[in-house]
């Protein structure tokens, strides 16, 4: 089980990279409300077109 309150050693982090273990995953979805943000849980559809998207840029540093 994962503490969420503990933050992962980069080490940890750096190799799992290194071993492409790391992905991306759709956390919040953020609306402008009334003077304020309004942060909402991700829908199914949310996530399906968010993974859809194709960045015109990605980081190209190799992680040592």
């Amino acid at each position: 089980m994962c503490d969420v309150d503990t933050p992962l050693p980069y080490d940890y982090i750096r190799t799992e990279g290194q071993a492409g273990r790391m992905g991306a995953r759709l956390m919040a979805v953020v609306a402008e409300g009334d003077h304020r943000r309004v942060y909402l849980s991700p829908t199914e559809m949310m996530e399906a077109v968010a993974n859809q998207a194709k960045p015109e840029w990605k980081p190209d540093n190799v992680l040592r």
